[in-house]
């Protein structure tokens, strides 16, 4: 019997096929449902199905509320927990706890209670992370032996001391997740060790690059990285993690990247192995792919494309894709339901939006999206919806082609 969304307890959220790789975090609550859905329908066959479908049950956890003795058996038999934050954390999570915060602490998980039970916990996924999870983990880490993959909560930047230690206790982890704690931020060295021979995928996000220390990192499996933070020189980036990254299949830059376009990049003999990219829209223009490069997914933040009112952007990325032949699609950080549900409004009330900008951007979209479905090239949204499947998905229910009359409406709108 296979049930399908098991995905979900997948450890390595890039261990999925090529046009998936840069949408994978936006899958989280779909694959969720979708598991959730098969077990229901599995229980519900038979009494036998559903003494299958038992040890699935509490699988997957989410910690959110006071942590009842029960819910402590499921937490110890759950593959993937979910630590559910109540508030952004302020400035006294690394130091004594404010009152409005020692409030709060009393009202959410006591994770001593989880650590107290005597066999050691399932859990392989262990996402969202606090500082107080973390700290518990770190004293008891062998009741994590099965720990493969940590995502520590957004807004926390995990201090070096914690991380080092998360290295040494854990070195099976195939996947990790943090914030990085600038020098900016805590006046202390950014010095860092990690040590994990397993690592696959690694995930950093924070306001700053240039603390970004990994010299002595031993990573040597690591095949997907994504840098989520400012940096004031993408080649300077690409440098240090050559020494780290060598055989990088998924390499993510922030959109705020910098980089100088009258020098030469070292990226693509660097990185001779990626096949998905994502960078600021206007470096993959200026240093589109040399031939025979396997590159073939590429990631913009759409804001590069949509704003852009002279359509130079668009039209270049066009032109980029028609010589790049092993291009297979292109992502931007959007919704395609959204526009199409402008599209559908404007078609039966005959209004347009009064926000211009938005307007010009949703009228370039549509068009790179129609342009690039006739090339073959599938252009996703942020869900991995590509412009095909939301034309018919979202599109007219009695197939009238409303994208080719929303574009005549909305430029007739324009001027």
């Amino acid at each position: 019997m296979v049930i399908h969304g098991l995905e979900y307890f997948n450890p390595d959220p890039y261990d999925v096929p090529p046009e998936r790789l840069l949408r994978t975090y936006r899958l989280l609550d779909e694959l969720y449902w979708e598991f959730r859905m098969q077990l229901l329908h599995i229980r519900l066959v038979s009494k036998t199905w559903n003494e299958f479908a038992q040890p699935f049950i509490h699988s997957a956890c989410t910690v959110a509320t006071l942590v009842e003795d029960a819910q402590v058996t499921q937490l110890a038999r759950a593959i993937r927990i979910v630590v559910t934050p109540f508030f952004v954390p302020c400035d006294c999570w690394f130091g004594d706890p404010c009152p409005p915060c020692e409030h709060r602490r009393n009202q959410r998980g006591n994770f001593d209670q989880i650590l107290s039970v005597d066999d050691r916990l399932s859990v392989e996924v262990l996402d969202d992370a606090d500082m107080e999870l973390i700290t518990a983990m770190n004293d008891s880490s062998h009741r994590f032996q099965n720990l493969l993959s940590l995502q520590v909560q957004q807004g926390l930047p995990l201090p070096g001391e914690h991380l080092h230690a998360v290295s040494g206790h854990f070195p099976a982890l195939v996947s990790l997740d943090f914030e990085w704690y600038s020098e900016s931020e805590s006046g202390e060295s950014t010095y860092i060790g990690l040590n994990l021979p397993n690592l696959k995928s690694l995930r950093i996000t924070g306001n700053r690059g240039e603390s970004f220390s990994i010299d002595d990192w031993k990573v040597p499996k690591l095949t997907a990285i994504m840098l989520e933070f400012l940096s004031n020189s993408i080649e300077d980036m690409v440098a240090r993690i050559s020494r780290i990254g060598s055989n990088l299949k998924v390499f993510s830059l922030s959109e705020w990247s910098r980089f100088d376009p009258t020098q030469p990049t070292a990226l693509w003999t660097t990185f001779p192995n990626v096949i998905a990219l994502s960078t600021p829209i206007k470096f993959l223009l200026a240093y589109p792919p040399p031939l025979g490069h396997p590159i073939q997914y590429f990631r913009t933040d759409d804001e590069d494309i949509g704003t852009n009112r002279d359509e130079m952007v668009a039209s270049s990325l066009l032109a980029l894709v028609m010589k790049w032949p092993t291009c297979r699609g292109v992502m931007g950080w959007f919704k395609w339901k959204l526009d199409f549900d402008q599209v559908l409004r404007m078609d039966v009330e005959g209004d347009k939006d009064d926000d211009e900008p938005a307007l010009r951007s949703l009228v370039v979209r549509l068009k790179v999206g129609a342009q690039l479905d006739a090339l073959g090239v599938r252009y996703d949204d942020s869900f991995g919806l590509t412009y095909a499947q939301a034309k018919d998905k979202f599109g007219s229910p009695d197939g009238e082609d409303v994208v080719a009359k929303y574009l005549d409406m909305a430029e007739a709108a324009l001027g």
